[in-house]
């Protein structure tokens, strides 16, 4: 029977407006770097003052790495079960089935934008407009090549440039959006470059922390923590007062000149590796300091519940919301268990980043260690409590043979031939190279593939027609012209390219047309050569 108090309260509860959502992802910035977080020479009063507001988590966990935990945080889910399971090379793409927070939080009435990092899918198939967002000013790759005048942003479906550092860029238009009157609840996703290496941050936040005695590194870093956190500082000047906030890092730390204790850094699964500040500001929360864990699959039904939208019913949602935890000091569930991995090729029991960690205990690649007692993992006692070591290894295989059931390890075919991607283009990084190929990391843009050999790339042709193939490619002028052989699915094309200026200087050649049909096939290239380097191939529909 339903009351006329609890009536009346459901009422009030419809009456009330919903909250906005600002949720602050950096890239790289460890647990460490801040000085709310102990650090007594980083410079990072916004962030300081935000945490200082907020409900501050002091064990949240994230992934290993930057694509891992993107993919947790738009799904809920672990990484392994949506297609990401690397950083690079084609593994950096949530599969298409995925249900997003955006999508989510679209469909209860939000408005969606992203700016920044997505990492999530370099093709028009896997791009944010088409995973939830109404707005989106972002850049697919794991990091850019320009920090400053930043030339590898699309916005909206249309690539463009900007002027100034990526922090300001990202932090600015960021706060324009908010500044905008939608007319609808807002969701803002906010996912900063920085610190991530290239290192570059303007000099007067460098040369700050290298008069402090920093290496050029940590300085380089330092400062562009610290001119985020200003940026930041700005963004969290449009916020209203219905706006809940929230920000975290996408991994553990890289900078070595202060580390709060912690053992390991980025990509490895020990505390520094994976633990991640994350501050949670909003009406009725806090301020207060949480000890119970928390990880980033916790993010999506944490916002669910916050906005009164759905969950996927459909899938497995590994996160457990922890509003609890923002609205009264609950209790830490001692059955909780985080699970940590991290592997460049797949994914096994065998991968270097391994471990998984209760409230007390964390088994990391079999050792054990009290984490009530020693927060540094200095002391490994698997030997000591040998039962506490081998439960949680098994409840770490059997995690593992869930996450990966089914799934195939490799890059999804590219699509060809669509009409909002045309030309596609295809990177070296998703070539699969054999017969003494070879494959040069160099960047995101600019990784090449060489000494061909046989490099393929796994594509689906959407629509059957004419393509003109056209070849970025460097070969130095001592080695001569070269001969390009070109075959996909059953056409083939061959041409002779000239030497380009140097071995890494790149010139682009159309070299030639070929007729593709519909449906799965491979673009395999080889040269004659072996100072051939192919950086990248373009199919773009004639007919």
């Amino acid at each position: 029977m339903i009351t006329r108090r609890a009536f009346a309260l459901g009422a009030l509860a419809q009456l009330r407006p919903k909250p906005n959502i600002l949720l602050i992802a950096t890239d790289d910035q460890g647990y460490w770097d801040l000085g709310i977080h102990g650090n007594p020479v980083i410079e990072t009063p916004a962030l300081d003052k935000l945490g200082a507001e907020s409900v501050r988590f002091r064990r949240f966990y994230v992934s290993p790495v930057c694509a891992p935990t993107r993919a947790s945080l738009m799904t809920g889910r672990h990484y392994l079960r949506t297609g990401v399971y690397n950083t690079r090379f084609g593994g950096d793409t949530m599969h298409s089935g995925e249900v997003t927070i955006a999508e989510v939080l679209k469909k209860a009435g939000y408005r969606t934008a992203l700016f920044g990092k997505w990492h999530l899918g370099r093709y028009a198939k896997y791009h944010p407009l088409r995973r939830g967002f109404d707005d989106a000013l972002h850049f697919s790759q794991g990091h850019l090549e320009r920090y400053t005048h930043p030339d590898q942003l699309n916005w909206n479906g249309a690539p463009v440039e900007a002027r100034g550092h990526i922090s300001d860029v990202i932090a600015d238009s960021a706060r324009s959006y908010l500044l905008a009157n939608h007319g609808q609840p807002s969701f803002c996703y906010v996912a900063f470059n920085a610190p991530h290496t290239p290192l570059y941050a303007p000099d007067t936040y460098a040369e700050k922390y290298l008069k402090k005695g920093l290496s050029y590194s940590d300085a380089h870093m330092y400062g562009m923590v610290s001119h985020m956190d200003a940026a930041i500082g700005r963004l969290l000047e449009a916020v209203d007062e219905n706006t809940i906030v929230l920000y975290m890092s996408d991994n553990g730390g890289v900078s070595k000149h202060f580390t709060a204790g912690l053992r390991g850094f980025k990509a490895s699964a020990f505390e520094g590796g994976v633990r991640s500040p994350l501050f949670v500001r909003g009406k009725g929360f806090g301020p207060r300091v949480v000890d119970a864990i928390a990880a980033h699959v916790d993010i999506f039904p944490t916002l669910c519940e916050l906005t009164g939208a759905e969950l996927p019913r459909d899938r497995k949602i590994d996160g457990v919301s922890f509003v609890k935890h923002l609205r009264s000091d609950a209790p830490a569930d001692p059955d909780r268990r985080v699970f940590h991995i991290w592997d460049r090729v797949a994914p096994s029991l065998k991968s270097n980043a391994l471990g998984i960690g209760g409230q007390r205990y964390k088994w990391v690649r079999g050792q054990l260690f009290d984490l009530d007692n020693d927060p540094g993992e200095k002391v490994d006692i698997a030997s000591k409590e040998p039962a506490i070591a081998a439960g949680l290894r098994n409840e770490l295989e059997a995690w593992f043979a869930d996450v990966t059931k089914g799934k195939v390890f490799e890059p999804v075919p590219i699509e060809v031939g669509r009409d909002d991607e045309n030309p596609v283009e295809i990177q070296a990084s998703w070539a699969t190279v054999s017969e003494g190929a070879a494959y040069t990391f160099l960047g995101y843009d600019w990784d090449s593939v060489e000494k061909l050999g046989a490099a393929k790339w796994k594509l689906e042709v959407l629509r059957g027609a004419a393509y003109e193939v056209r070849v970025a490619y460097a070969l130095a002028p001592e080695a001569g012209g070269a001969s390009l052989s070109l075959r996909i699915g059953g056409a083939s094309v061959e041409a002779r390219v000239k030497p380009s200026a140097g071995p890494n200087v790149f010139a682009v050649s159309s070299v030639g047309t070929v007729k593709l049909s519909k449906g799965a096939c491979v673009l395999e290239a080889r040269a004659t050569k072996a100072e051939v380097a192919i950086n990248r191939i373009w199919l773009h529909r004639v007919s």
